[in-house]
């Protein structure tokens, strides 16, 4: 049996900070209609066994987070197809993200204020 798509019609509400602009909280509000669709787009029954899961939305942009696309590839290697530049990144995704989460923690160290007292308590 193929993949079923758990389709849930609701709303979005956003709390925007009025100084920066930026979404800053979002909330999935969910309604009633509830649809269920095969691979292919057809409609199909609830299943038996679904697993209740609540529906979280994460925080637009996140805080550091890091996105590759081709268009950053071709870059360093212009003469690379879009394909190419996918196929590469998809094969080294791993290693990207472990060398940027690598270097982000140093960033982040110099970038914090020194630490307190209260840093070495709440430590121990």
């Amino acid at each position: 049996m193929s993949d079923i798509q758990k389709i849930t019609v609701g709303f979005v509400t956003q709390t925007i900070d009025s100084e920066t602009g930026k979404v800053i909280r979002q909330e999935f509000i969910e309604g009633d209609d509830v649809t269920y669709e095969d691979d292919m787009g057809n409609p199909v029954d609830e299943p038996d066994n679904e697993e209740l899961c609540p529906i979280k939305l994460e925080r637009p942009g996140g805080y550091g987070r890091i996105s590759w696309c081709a268009e950053d590839i071709f870059t360093l290697r212009p003469s690379w197809t879009e394909e190419q530049a996918d196929e590469w990144l998809e094969k080294n995704e791993k290693y990207i993200a472990e060398g940027s989460i690598e270097h982000g923690w140093g960033i982040i160290e110099s970038l914090l204020p020194p630490r307190t007292k209260a840093d070495d308590e709440a430590e121990e």
